[in-house]
């Protein structure tokens, strides 16, 4: 596989950023599954200004069901919340 893409977009890169940039809110996502990697998958959202966390179940662990979970966001929340949580 091609690893090129996580240039510069390690763990160590993500915290020395937070060091750098500390005003800047940040939203981690992370898809969790368990050990035989059949059934649902979990999408997570980890809000790291308010220690909060959103916990999504997915039926398969694909980018379509990520941006599925994320278009149901938009359409709940509406574009300029959304855009307020997630774009800024």
């Amino acid at each position: 596989m091609d690893y090129s893409y996580r240039k510069n977009r390690t763990y160590k890169d993500f915290q020395s950023y937070i060091q750098e940039h500390p005003d800047v809110n940040f939203v981690e996502l992370d898809t969790v599954h368990g050990c035989n990697k059949t059934g649902n998958f979990m999408l997570t959202l980890l809000f790291r200004n308010c220690n909060s966390m959103l916990i999504f179940l997915m039926p398969e662990c694909t980018k379509e069901c990520v941006k599925q979970i994320f278009d149901n966001l938009k359409e709940l929340l509406g574009i300029e919340v959304f855009g307020t949580i997630f774009l800024s």
